[in-house]
């Protein structure tokens, strides 16, 4: 049988590098414009971003050929703001996020992104938090995460502060569990899985694939001070360590032992309802 030489793995992978990130880079730009032009002051502002936000991230999954199983979000109430933290194997997690979460979901971003000529203004136009790892100013990172929390918007951050290896977390920081109990908001432990094999951290092949995408319980943090920080930390830690254990062993039926929460696969890609209750 003759073997068509462009349909090897080699390049196929190839191919797919060459057509997404073009694309990939496309829709970031079209989503900008779109988030630029919208009036500051009109009420469904934030719904729209929102509706821009995830299908952007949705166009980046689909051309980079990575589908997603999701799990566990149906039990996160739609009405509450979270503060959601996640293990960050690749860069594209944060498209994975905003593709499956139900409601308004904002990104805390290092501040070099926003230094890109037009995505920067974009990210600020998002309401997305600028982050400066060198020199953090605390005070102007809490006003704005406490009124995108009040405005009932959850915010999604990466403890580790860049992007692990696939087999492993890097030690957390303690900034997304100050900023949940300094707001009162709830925390909730996400474990990405298979995203470091579809797109590795710091390569530039994507090879694309199917990665879950696992929430756990949401952790109350009522009544917590700064004195808890870390053990809430540790906490978190330790639930997404078990959904990453979890989800690397699943039973023949792609479920995860245990698992009580129900399984959607994202395919064409939808974003989650989440439950009331």
């Amino acid at each position: 049988m003759l073997r068509r030489p462009w349909r090897t793995p080699g390049r196929r992978y190839a191919w797919r590098t060459v057509l997404a990130l073009p694309t990939g880079v496309l829709a970031t730009v079209v989503g900008a414009f779109v988030l630029l032009v919208l009036p500051r002051r009109w009420r469904r502002r934030r719904a729209v971003t929102d509706k821009v936000l995830r299908t952007w991230a949705r166009i980046c999954l689909f051309v980079t050929g990575t589908k997603v199983r999701v799990e566990g979000f149906e039990r996160l109430d739609r009405s509450v703001a979270y503060v959601v933290v996640s293990n960050h194997p690749s860069n594209l997690d944060p498209m994975v996020h905003l593709a499956v979460f139900g409601s308004s979901l904002r990104v805390l971003a290092k501040r070099e992104l926003f230094t890109v000529p037009l995505l920067g203004h974009a990210l600020r136009a998002a309401g997305m938090v600028e982050v400066d790892r060198g020199n953090a100013d605390r005070e102007t990172i809490n006003e704005e995460v406490a009124r995108a929390l009040a405005d009932g918007v959850s915010l999604l951050i990466f403890p580790e502060g860049t992007c692990s290896p696939e087999s492993g977390m890097r030690p957390f920081k303690p900034g997304a569990f100050v900023i949940a109990v300094d707001n009162g908001a709830p925390v909730v432990p996400v474990a990405v899985e298979g995203t470091g094999r579809a797109w590795p951290a710091g390569g530039a092949r994507i090879f694309g694939g199917t990665v879950r995408i696992l929430a756990g319980e949401p952790l109350p943090t009522e009544g917590l001070g700064r004195q808890d920080v870390s053990g809430l930390g540790d906490r978190v830690r330790e639930r997404i360590s078990l959904l990453l254990r979890a989800a690397a062993d699943p039973d023949p039926d792609g479920r995860i032992p245990g698992w009580q929460g129900q399984i959607r696969r994202v395919w064409p890609l939808r974003a989650m309802q989440t439950s009331h209750s």
